[in-house]
């Protein structure tokens, strides 16, 4: 898990949600932080009702995570890995932005 992953659990605690899903000895976690919880990502992403985060053990398990991303929101995603976007592409449609 990325540093910032942890961050985020801490730092909003009281409004991110989290799915967890454990197949054997792999593991993954997608985040979803509600813009609204956050004054920067309300102010640079005011469209986006999520900001997504991913982690995995293995990208195998990355399948199952997008089943728990909400595809009928406007979508957030900060990602850590190339392979994540690999498979995020798959099934949202991308576009890149700085902040």
């Amino acid at each position: 898990m990325h540093v910032s992953h942890l961050k985020m659990l801490e730092e909003y605690e009281n409004s991110i949600e989290y799915r967890l899903i454990e197949q054997d000895s792999i593991w993954g976690i997608v985040l979803l932080l509600p813009v609204a919880s956050s004054a920067f990502d309300t102010a640079t992403y005011p469209e986006a009702k999520y900001v997504v985060y991913l982690a995995s053990s293995d990208e195998q398990i990355i399948p199952e995570l997008m089943k728990e991303i909400p595809n009928d929101k406007d979508l957030i995603f900060k990602i850590h890995r190339p392979i994540y976007k690999d498979v995020i592409e798959k099934q949202f449609p991308l576009i890149w932005k700085k902040a």
